[in-house]
């Protein structure tokens, strides 16, 4: 009987409070490569779309980070333009600004929306 007692009221204060089970990502990073080169930092990589929706206009967005992992700086672009589909993957290319304390960077994304993007695989990565 308290056994049947205490399970229910686990229940209903799961109901109560809005629990909710763990979504899934939307998009999954397949490979991200940092490396310094001069006064630059090229970023390479792949991304896919997880989700069972498009999304438009993907951005993503790399936030470098110092030693005790402080953030240093944001960068974003803009890798998709149009709509990636379910499944499909897009790569990025890009040379950006480098910045002498970031030694790790990690990667979130947003949509046309600006709607956050559950992310897999966002690192932290190296910086080489």
């Amino acid at each position: 009987m308290a056994r049947r007692l205490f399970f229910a009221i686990l229940i209903l204060f799961s109901f109560a409070y809005g629990w909710q089970p763990p979504q899934l990502p939307e998009l999954e990073v397949k490979r991200a490569l940092a490396r310094r080169a001069g006064d630059t930092i090229g970023l390479d990589g792949t991304v896919k779309n997880v989700s069972k929706r498009p999304l438009h206009r993907l951005v993503l967005q790399f936030v470098f980070l110092a030693s005790a992992r402080e953030v240093v700086t944001v960068r974003k672009v803009v890798v998709v333009d149009g709509a990636l589909n379910p499944g499909e993957e897009s790569s990025f290319s890009y040379e950006l600004r480098d910045e002498p304390r970031a030694i790790q960077f990690r990667i979130l994304a947003g949509d046309a929306k600006n709607e956050k993007l559950r992310i897999s695989g966002a690192g932290p990565y190296p910086i080489q």
